[in-house]
């Protein structure tokens, strides 16, 4: 068991800085799209909303669902 580790420590510990990376960066993104921010320019008219879902940010109205 060892002799493997010590074999594979270059390749384990590269696998790992690059797993923690990866948690580091799609939980900045997950924190990110809760708070609103995501992946929207702040151009609400402009907005077709694909990367919401289909659904307007919090506070957003529709602006085509405006009566007049």
């Amino acid at each position: 068991m060892w002799s493997f580790l010590v074999s594979h420590a270059g390749t384990i510990v590269t696998a790992l800085v690059l797993a923690a990376v990866i948690f580091f960066v799609v939980r900045s993104m997950i924190r990110a799209r809760k708070a609103g921010k995501g992946c929207c320019g702040g151009s609400c008219s402009a907005c077709s909303a694909c990367c919401r879902g289909g659904s307007l940010p919090q506070g957003k109205e529709d602006p085509s669902a405006q009566n007049g």
